[in-house]
């Protein structure tokens, strides 16, 4: 399967994850619901892994770019807490 094509699969799976995660009343997160229905379309063989291989193989090796806002949200609160509970001699 083409690249484009594959980007778009994960992409619509996604979307739609999303879609269900607001119709469900529950307080489930969009990712979660997206994880689980790409499971669920594995699991029954109506996406095959192959297909969409190309993509995960780039998502994985490049997690660190996708993992960098987070991490500097995360470092700019720790130094903010830091700040708060320093000694005051």
């Amino acid at each position: 399967m083409p690249l484009i094509k594959q980007i778009f699969v994960v992409l619509f799976i996604c979307l739609l994850g999303n879609f269900l995660s607001e119709c469900i009343p529950l307080p489930i997160p969009n990712s979660i619901t997206a994880m689980v229905l790409m499971l669920v379309l594995l699991a029954l063989r109506w996406l095959r892994a192959d297909s969409i291989r190309q993509v995960v193989d780039f998502l994985q090796k490049n997690m660190v770019f996708f993992s960098f806002r987070p991490a500097c949200r995360c470092w700019s609160t720790m130094s903010f807490c830091g700040t708060i509970w320093q000694p005051s001699w």
